[in-house]
């Protein structure tokens, strides 16, 4: 399984242009600033947004293609995309928020053992905290059987604690289902930490300068500029040449 995209949009504030790929098993994070259009980005992929002009390719499937007039709607797209709000309905147990996505009846307890949340079952969201929200949201993505994960800002508003175990069972995560994940964060440390890839975005474009500039915001960190390394992407499916994305390695 394999994601490329193309988009073109004009925002208010910003017109977004990117291009970039996400292989299977891999988590791509999108970072940048405040109004660089990363969470655009996500809802044009999940088909919440329409681009002015490119094209969203799915395992050679196009989902969007404005030449070819091709619009696939949100739903036949099956994306588990995991808002900023979590996206739980307020008025149901944590059980019934995961069984209402659920393609599969046994899939609500099987995901409930995965995220260690089964003994949250009857609690409602209000009655949980942050973390256990955000594992129930996880949980409620992967119920539709996603081609693929969107997660915008996962980790925003989480204690360092709880934030690093939702890290590490997110990459735990990647390694067992074999999805593309794309992340949005503007904590360039979350995307250090966990992203086979970064892609820094700036006004809406591809920015390879904002990361150097700003690694040293990041507490302790032992990257340096010499260790973001800017590679072409290869093998696109995308009936076009992609630019090149930026890679960090330990």
């Amino acid at each position: 399984m394999k994601l490329g995209i193309r988009i073109h949009k004009r925002l208010p504030n910003v017109t977004i242009d990117v291009s970039f790929t996400c292989e299977a098993g891999q988590i791509l994070a999108v970072v940048g600033p405040s109004g660089a259009g990363k969470t655009t980005i996500l809802r044009a992929i999940a088909g919440l947004e329409q681009p002015d002009d490119g094209c969203v390719v799915f395992n050679n499937n196009p989902w969007f293609d404005r030449k070819r007039k091709i619009n696939v709607s949100p739903q036949k797209r099956k994306v588990g995309y995991v808002s900023q709000g979590y996206g739980l309905f307020p008025h149901l147990s944590v059980t019934k928020n995961i069984a209402f996505a659920a393609s599969k009846k046994e899939m609500t307890g099987q995901l409930m053992e995965l995220f260690k949340i089964s003994p949250l079952a009857d609690s409602r969201p209000d009655q949980i905290s942050g973390g256990e929200r955000q594992r129930v949201a996880l949980a409620q993505a992967l119920a539709t059987e996603p081609n693929l994960m969107l997660l915008d800002e996962p980790f925003s508003a989480l204690d360092y604690k709880t934030k690093n175990a939702l890290r590490n069972e997110l990459v735990s995560m990647k390694n067992r289902l074999g999805l593309p994940i794309i992340m949005v964060t503007h904590d360039l440390d979350d995307a250090i930490k966990i992203a086979d890839q970064i892609l820094p975005i700036e006004h809406g474009v591809f920015a390879p300068g904002w990361l150097p500039e700003n690694l040293h915001y990041v507490a302790a960190s032992p990257y340096t500029e010499n260790d973001i390394i800017m590679k072409p992407n290869a093998g696109s499916p995308l009936p076009f040449k992609l630019p090149v994305s930026a890679r960090h390695y330990p």
